[in-house]
């Protein structure tokens, strides 16, 4: 099973290009060769599956269009558009230039990185676990499922209200505004 703890976010699908299976991509980083990584990997129905790169060639200055293993159809390859996908950790480095490895690894977690972990408030409290990201509206959100089995709760991603996260415990700590759980 592949962690989400030794994946960082490497970019996001788009739609698919043409006929035979390729597909748009928006890398998160500058220099990112995709073909130096081992694999990319894709949360599937909240499993982390890794697929491997037949091609990946430039398309314009902001994207990339990409050829996955197995895929040879526009509409096989539709179902990964619009999802992030991740690289493991460790490739990053070889597959990133010098200056942008050391920016990745100062960068720390992004909040897709944070998806599994335990959301507290300032009293230890687990208010849930983070299930997702939404991130379709201007604020990101996180999407929580509800420690109480009360259903999901959307939490702002904001700096401000993140006290600090445990990487080892996998937890979060929130400093949430009054009323915000209850919403």
């Amino acid at each position: 099973m592949i962690r989400d703890s030794i994946l960082t976010l490497a970019g996001r699908f788009n739609k698919p290009h043409g006929v035979n299976g390729e597909i748009s991509a928006t890398l998160m980083y500058d220099t990112l060769d995709l073909k130096a990584l081992r694999c990319i990997v894709v949360n599937v129905d909240g499993i982390n599956v890794p697929f491997f790169l037949r091609d990946v060639r430039p398309k314009g200055r902001e994207s990339v269009l990409v050829s996955i293993d197995g895929f040879d159809s526009d509409e096989a390859v539709g179902a990964m558009a619009n999802k992030d996908f991740y690289a493991l950790t460790e490739d990053l480095k070889g597959a990133l230039s010098e200056e942008e490895a050391a920016e990745a690894e100062e960068d720390g977690l992004y909040a897709a990185d944070l998806k599994g972990y335990t959301m507290l408030d300032l009293e230890g409290e687990a208010i849930g676990e983070i299930t997702g990201i939404e991130d379709s509206t201007a604020n990101v959100l996180f999407v929580v499922m509800r420690a109480d089995g009360g259903g999901e709760l959307l939490v702002p991603v904001a700096d401000d209200f993140i006290s600090e996260v445990d990487t080892e415990a996998r937890t979060i700590t929130m400093d949430l505004p009054e009323g915000i759980i209850g919403l």
